[in-house]
């Protein structure tokens, strides 16, 4: 998340909080709410509607906190991948650079015009959704067999990561004039 939506999230989390915080005060000490209620012609905050107003605080409040933690939290790392393991190194992959490793394997292919991909930790590797986009006049099996391929040898060979299974979608299917 950007610095600028985290300042946005926290401005507007403690306004939130500001203005539950008036409401209570509001409704519970008559001094201060007569010179809201002049002030800002707070009607629905007097009389009859004591705790429909409390309602709408807490409501405020809650997402007052919840954008303020909201703003504090820090973003999850990447999930990593062992590549190798000896005494005292130890080298780890994040799943981002594998899919990058497997898009760019697949987009060696000329057929392939685009590629998706989902990257799953396995017990004995990675497990790997292929979804491309292929040309409307390509012989099918034969582009996933060598993109299957391909991939399994290239994520071996760059990071020595065993590929568990490789599953592919044929997602879209286009022209040979469209160009991705």
């Amino acid at each position: 998340m950007t610095i600028f939506r985290r300042i946005l999230l926290a401005l507007g989390g403690l306004a939130l909080v500001a203005l539950a915080t008036i409401v209570f005060i509001c409704n519970i000490n008559e001094v201060v709410a007569s010179y809201w209620l002049r002030k800002f012609q707070l009607i629905f905050i007097s009389g009859d509607y004591f705790w429909q107003v409390i309602g709408v605080a807490v409501l405020l409040l809650a997402l007052g906190i919840i954008g303020l933690f909201a703003a504090f939290l820090r973003k999850g790392h990447a999930p990593m991948i062992r590549v190798a393991s000896e005494e005292g190194i130890c080298v780890n992959i994040s799943t981002t650079a594998v899919e990058s490793v497997v898009k760019k394997a697949a987009l060696d292919i000329p057929e392939v015009k685009e590629v998706k991909t989902r990257i799953y930790h396995a017990a004995e590797g990675v497990s790997i959704y292929l979804f491309l986009t292929l040309p409307q006049e390509g012989n099918f099996p034969q582009i996933t067999a060598t993109v299957h391929h391909k991939v399994e040898q290239t994520l071996q060979a760059m990071t020595g990561i065993s590929v568990t299974e490789i599953k592919i979608v044929i997602s879209s299917v286009v022209d040979k004039q469209d160009k991705h």
